[in-house]
Order: structure tokens, then C-alpha cells, then sequence
């Protein structure tokens, strides 16, 4: 069974609440200030001004400084991927675009690993068989396959290295040392609590040895591992078996049972107690937390109502996982005769994903105040009350976003609170809050760069005449400098729309998201709601649903991958959830409030600068088709579209509470994407009064039936929401622009 689908949440979107904490804050002015210290080999960018005037004439200089002693090793800057030398055969290098990054879990260092052939250089940095591995403290962390990006939020020296398969194990030549900076500390310093990640089953004769292990552990090291046991089916079926538990252990590695991991980093720990315990003291050494974690939990009419918060220490962006575990468990168990207790099951995920859930939106948190989020999880039948715990994990990613893994976590029994645990004494933090040695000026030796538009500058001063925000960042030998950001205000007279370009009144419409599958009991009504919110609050005519299927439990033919892509992208957390105009996103349960109030804010926040007239013309002989978007700015922006091909009446059994539904007639489902990404494929940087026309010639894919199918366009502007869309039917449909009266 899969229990996604048991689920109904009270808050369908994040609570985002940020304010003072009201327990478990700490003023970082009354804690004791560290002695600075200077930092060597450190280069320094500055400007004479963070604000300018877009007159093309007013100019922001650049300063770069070099503080540190000059070496004659290191001098040459290393090249690019590849740089301009042939590699030998068979020598693999690897190459890195800065060396310096913040550690906040947002800055990353993009790695090359380019391997030298027979007819040049090939670049294996996205190979199935290439891996980094960087090691810290003494500790080697070995990043997933194709993996090349590489970020922290526990700052100090990390080596990496490059590794493949070639017909034998290769290893890169060189190595590359990344320093990672503090961030904007705030002088909180938590207790550091780990996940320790059991996978087990009733079928797997040697995993008592590990739960006695962690048994152990828990009373050798108090307070320091919140265990949770993920089962999976092994000879026999078992009844605490959840969906993503062969997620997690997929991803992690490690095949076979029993396997334990700490933190959702790869590397079986092992079962003996002693193992356990190493693995402990050596994450605690390597990893320290930069966030702690508190929890509220209340039960009202038999569900858990989960107030998540997190209070970091950093400026770092954060996602979370709510995991609901159950112990006293009795059930049968290999190996063991008799009934067998089983405890720390993990009951629910409640994202469904292994990457959790955004937190604050995917914004950065500001040191020392609290966020909080909340979640409410309906208890099953099966569940005993008095057994259940709620254990709250804070993640961040090394990898890009590849894999995330816990920063913090903590845990209370259902119906209690748990407030932030901290560390007995401040963190030595002397060699983070530094002050700046006098340096050398090597302005005129250093390359300037604009990250936000990919250009070198000549010389360096900036002006333009384009508003906006732009972010510089200087390199100078093996050295990447801070990145300063210059603001541009728009003073000048916008240029007279071109003679097509009137302005028009259009009108809003609403891209609906639902994510839905054949196999979700509570889609149904899911559905039905989503109809009651339009008809109710007259968005009929103007929301529109796109239904993405999903196809984990493998019962539902009209799932697919992008299903999955968005979802995770979103934290949607189950089904049915929805996301709206790719800004709000939430549960589908019995309050509504969510999704009506994310209609009114694409009509009140997000109003319609732009709109697009489609047209679709389809050869049902041949079944190719061509489709053409036109797009009208009122606001010049960058635009974006994204083009999905629907089908209606698709007959398929649904679940739908405790009964299946044999006959039941899918509409609005997403068969096939045209655009590249649900991000949009660019239209252009358009001017007011502007029109931009795309076009996209396909095949319909087998099974799907064209007079069947809509054929929608969605508008996507600079801001990454979707601004406006249109919709017209497959075959010979087309639809202007959506004008008011």
C-alpha cells in the first residue's frame, strides 16, 4: 500500500513566517566576540560605489587587493576545462572555476574532469562512472556519480579529487583545495543531533544485531541519535513497508539489509555498536551544524499538527523533512522466536521525496531568527497514538542539489514540544571573523568578470545603460575574489513602443497544477475541490488545470517523469497537491484556503503584463503537428513559454476512498511537453508593446488521441512565476489574445 495517498494536510502551503523567536533566540551582542585574526592569500574586491545611474555615464571603479605573501608556486592561474594544453592519453585533470566559496550551502565551486584521449581532450565530467571525492578533517566524502558541483555549510580546507572508470580505475592527476568561508555568523552554536537511518525488513534474519547496536548507542551517547527504521520487503511482505524507503536506500547505496547511514550521507556505517558510535564522533567533528531545530505537536480531531522551526546561525538555504515514527510495534520478525517489539518505524514522509521540502520558500534564512513552518498529518487506523514521535530534519545540499543531507535534527512524542538543544560553549570562530591585513593592489593584474552577464570588463570601471542588478567577482593567479554587487536605477525615458505596440488589457489566467495519480484514494475529492474553489470564488473561466500524474506506485499509466521533477522542485509534499503558476504550492486537503488564496494573489500581487494567442495545427494522417504561441508584453521583461499538450476523457480505474472506480474518466492530463523544461523555453528580453512569436513542430506520441487534446501556452516572465497563458484544442484550435471588454 502506498501511504502517500492516506494523507490530508490542515496548511496547504508554507506558513513562511518570519519574526523574532519567541524561545531559543540568542542576541549574538551578548555573546564573546572572538580575536580577529588577519587571513592570508585573500583577494579582496571593492568598489567606489554599490549605486549608479543608468546614463551610461555614470561609473562604478573597481579596486582588487591581494593580501598574503607572493609565492612563485601557484603563480599560473589553472585553465580552463581542458585548459590549452593536449592531455596524455589517459591522464584525467581536474579543473575548478574558483577556489574560494562561502559556506552557506548557496555558493558552489563547478568542477571539469577532462580526460586526454586518442583524439584530445573529452570532457567526463557528467560521466556514469566520474565522481569527486573531497576529503575534510581526515574524512573522504565521496559525491554522486556525474556529480560536479560541490558546496558546504561547515566552513575550513576541503581537498578534491577526481575519479573513473576507463577500462580500469583512473584517479585525477592533481588535486584542487576549496577554502570555505564563514558566513555572516551570528554566534549561535547548537547541539548536534544525527539521523541514523536503519533499513530493515521482517524478512532479514541479521537486522536485530543492528537495532540492539543502536539500542546501545542510544544509551552510551544521550541525546545525540534519533534513529529511524525505514523497512522494505525481503523474502516476505512486510506491513511497514513505505514506498521510499528503496528511495532512500537507492540513493544512498549499499545494497542489502541490514545497512545504517547517518545524516542521508552515503556510506554504510555498519552495524556493530562500536561503528555506530565512531560514525558519530566523526560527523560531529566534520560536519558541525549551523542551525538548531524546535518542535510543537498537538492532536485535534485525529490528526498531528507539526510546528516546524529552525532558528541558523548563517545565512544558508535550508530545506526540511518531517518524518512521523512509531515504536512498540509487534509483528513477526526472521531470526528472532516469538513475537518481535519492533521500534523507530517510519510511519510517513511526509514530502514524499528524499530531497524534503523547501523551507522558507528557497530563500536563504537570516541568522538568529526563527522560522517556522506547519504541517498536519492524518493518523491511520493502524497507528498506535501513544507510540508515535515526530522527528524534524533540517537539510542542505553539497552537491548542487543532487542529494541533501542533514545539517540538524531533533524529535518530541506526538502531543509535546521540544525546544533547541545548544552546545555547552561558543564555537571557536576567531579564524572566520577576520579583519583584513593591508594588501598589495593588483587591480591591474586581475580579470573582472560580470556573473550576471558573462562578460570581462575592460579595464576597471562599469556603466551602462540598462538597469538592473549586476554582480562582479575578480580572479587574479589561483585566487577568487568576494562578489559585489552594483545597482543600476533606471532614470531614462522609456523608448516609444513601436507602432504595433499598444498597449492591451488583458486578462488574467491561472496555470493550476494538480498532482494527481490512479492510485491516490483522495484524488478524487482532491479534484472536486479544486472545481468547488472556482466555482465558488468565479475563476471558472480563468484557472486552469494541468494534471500531472504519477507513476511511483506503479499503477498508473498516465504518469510521468516531469510529474516527479516539478514535485520535487516545489515540495508539494503528496497527493493531491497543487502548484500555481509556478509560485504557490501546497496540499489539496479539506481547507481550501490555500488555493484561494494563491488565486487572488495572481490576480492581486502577480497581474497580467503580458499575453499569448496560440494556434495548433494538426495532421491527424500523419500526426505531426505544429503550434504557434504569440507573445504580447505590456512591461518589458524576459519572457519564457512553456507549451504542454493535454488529453480529456481518458477511462482508467481511480481509487477513490476505499473503492476503485472502474470507469473513471481522467481529464486535463499532461501527455507530452513541447518546451524543454515546465521553466519555459526563452521568447526573448521583450520591450513594452513588443509581440514575439515561437513555433514548435512534433510528433504526437503514440496512444494519445488528438481530438482528445488541448494544447496550452504558459507565460513565463523574469520573476519565474507564470504571468499569463492560453489554451485552444489540438487539432485546428486557436485563441487570441484575452482581452477585456
Amino acid at each position: 500500500m502506498n501511504k502517500i495517498s492516506s494523507i490530508k494536510f490542515l496548511a496547504a502551503a508554507f506558513v513562511a513566517v518570519v519574526m523574532t523567536a519567541c524561545h531559543g533566540y540568542v542576541d549574538p551582542a551578548t555573546l564573546p566576540k572572538p580575536t580577529p585574526e588577519p587571513e592570508a592569500g585573500e583577494l579582496i574586491l571593492t568598489a567606489s560605489k554599490t549605486e549608479i545611474e543608468a546614463t551610461g555615464e555614470d561609473v562604478a571603479t573597481f579596486t582588487v587587493t591581494f593580501t598574503g605573501e607572493e609565492s612563485s608556486e601557484g603563480d599560473e592561474p589553472t585553465p580552463g576545462p581542458g585548459g590549452d594544453e593536449l592531455l596524455p592519453v589517459g591522464v584525467v585533470r581536474l579543473y575548478a572555476d574558483k577556489t574560494v566559496v562561502k559556506a552557506d550551502g548557496t555558493d558552489f565551486v563547478n568542477f571539469s574532469v577532462i580526460y586526454g584521449t586518442e583524439s584530445g581532450n573529452e570532457d567526463i565530467s557528467e560521466g556514469p562512472t566520474t565522481r569527486l571525492v573531497y576529503t575534510f578533517n581526515g574524512q573522504e566524502t565521496k559525491l554522486g556519480y556525474g556529480v560536479h558541483r560541490f558546496s558546504t555549510t561547515t566552513p575550513g580546507t576541503y581537498t578534491v579529487k577526481a575519479t573513473a572508470y576507463r577500462g580500469g580505475a583512473l584517479e585525477s592527476e592533481n588535486e584542487i583545495t576549496i577554502v570555505a568561508e564563514q558566513s555572516n555568523n551570528s554566534g549561535l552554536n547548537f547541539f548536534h543531533k544525527q539521523l541514523g537511518m536503519q533499513f530493515t525488513s521482517i524478512g532479514c534474519q541479521n537486522c536485530p544485531a543492528l537495532s540492539t547496536s543502536i539500542k546501545g548507542v542510544q544509551e552510551a551517547m544521550p541525546g545525540r541519535l534519533i534513529a529511524v527504521s525505514f523497512h522494505e520487503d525481503f523474502k516476505y511482505e512486510d506491513p511497514m513497508t513505505l514506498a521510499i524507503s528503496t528511495k532512500y536506500h537507492s540513493h544512498l547505496g549499499e545494497d542489502g539489509l541490514p545497512r545504517f547511514f547517518l545524516n542521508m550521507r552515503k556510506g554504510d556505517i555498519g552495524a556493530y555498536q562500536s561503528n555506530i558510535e565512531r560514525g558519530i564522533e566523526n560527523h560531529i567533528a566534520t560536519y558541525p551544524p549551523t542551525c538548531g531545530v524546535a518542535i510543537d505537536t498537538e492532536v485535534v480531531d485525529g490528526k498531528i499538527n507539526i510546528k516546524s522551526k529552525i532558528t541558523s546561525a548563517t545565512s544558508t538555504v535550508y530545506r526540511y523533512e518531517i518524518m512521523v515514527v512509531e515504536d512498540g510495534i509487534v509483528d513477526m520478525q526472521l531470526g528472532v522466536s516469538g513475537d518481535y517489539t519492533h521500534n523507530n518505524v517510519a510511519r510517513q514522509v511526509v514530502s514524499g521525496s528524499i530531497t524534503g521540502m523547501r523551507f522558507n520558500m528557497g530563500e536563504a534564512l537570516e541568522p538568529g531568527l526563527e522560522y517556522v513552518v506547519e504541517r498536519s498529518v492524518e493518523i491511520a487506523d493502524s497507528w498506535n497514538v501513544d507510540n508515535l514521535r515526530v522527528v524534524v530534519c533540517a537539510l542542505t545540499t553539497p552537491d548542487g542539489g543532487d542529494s541533501y543531507v542533514v545539517n540538524n535534527c531533533n524529535e518530541c512524542k506526538v502531543g509535546q514540544s521540544v525546544d533547541y538543544s545548544y552546545a555547552e560553549a561558543a564555537p571557536a570562530m576567531a579564524s572566520y571573523n577576520i579583519t583584513r591585513a593591508e594588501g598589495k593592489d593588483v587591480t591591474s593584474e586581475a580579470t573582472l568578470r560580470c556573473i550576471t552577464t558573462g562578460e570581462t570588463l575592460t579595464g576597471n570601471s562599469f556603466s551602462t545603460s540598462v538597469a538592473g542588478s549586476y554582480t562582479f567577482e575578480a580572479t587574479y593567479k589561483d585566487y577568487t575574489s568576494n562578489r559585489v554587487t552594483i545597482t543600476v536605477k533606471d532614470n531614462q525615458i522609456q523608448p516609444e513602443p513601436p507602432v504595433t505596440g499598444e498597449s492591451k488589457n488583458f486578462v488574467r489566467h491561472i496555470a493550476v497544477m494538480e498532482f494527481t495519480g490512479a492510485w491516490c484514494s483522495w484524488c478524487p475529492d482532491g479534484y472536486n475541490l479544486l472545481k468547488l474553489v472556482f466555482d465558488t470564488y468565479n475563476y471558472t473561466d480563468r484557472a486552469h488545470i494541468i494534471a500531472l500524474h504519477d507513476n511511483t506506485a506503479g499503477t498508473d499509466p498516465m504518469g510521468i517523469a516531469l510529474t516527479n521533477e516539478i514535485n520535487n522542485a516545489f515540495g508539494t509534499v503528496s497527493f493531491p497537491g497543487f502548484v500555481i503558476d509556478l509560485r504557490d504550492a501546497g496540499e489539496i486537503g479539506s481547507n481550501s484556503s490555500g488555493i484561494r488564496d494563491a488565486l487572488k494573489r495572481s490576480d492581486k500581487e502577480y497581474p497580467a503584463h503580458s499575453g499569448v494567442a496560440v494556434k495548433s495545427e494538426f495532421d491527424v494522417a500523419t500526426g505531426k503537428g505544429k503550434f504557434t504561441a504569440k507573445v504580447f508584453a505590456n512591461t518589458a521583461d524576459t519572457y519564457r513559454v512553456a507549451i504542454y499538450i493535454m488529453e480529456d476523457g481518458i477511462v482508467y480505474p481511480q481509487k477513490q476512498g476505499s473503492l476503485t472506480i472502474d470507469n473513471y474518466t481522467h481529464n486535463h492530463v499532461v501527455r507530452q511537453m513541447l518546451s524543454a523544461s515546465y521553466k519555459g523555453d526563452r521568447v526573448g528580453d521583450l520591450i513594452a508593446g513588443q509581440e514575439q512569436s515561437v513555433e514548435y513542430e512534433y510528433m504526437l506520441e503514440d496512444g494519445i488521441i488528438a481530438e482528445n487534446c488541448h494544447i496550452c501556452a504558459l507565460v513565463i516572465d523574469s520573476t519565474g512565476y507564470v504571468n499569463n497563458m492560453n489554451i485552444c484544442e489540438l487539432v485546428g484550435g486557436e485563441a487570441d489574445y484575452p482581452l477585456a471588454d
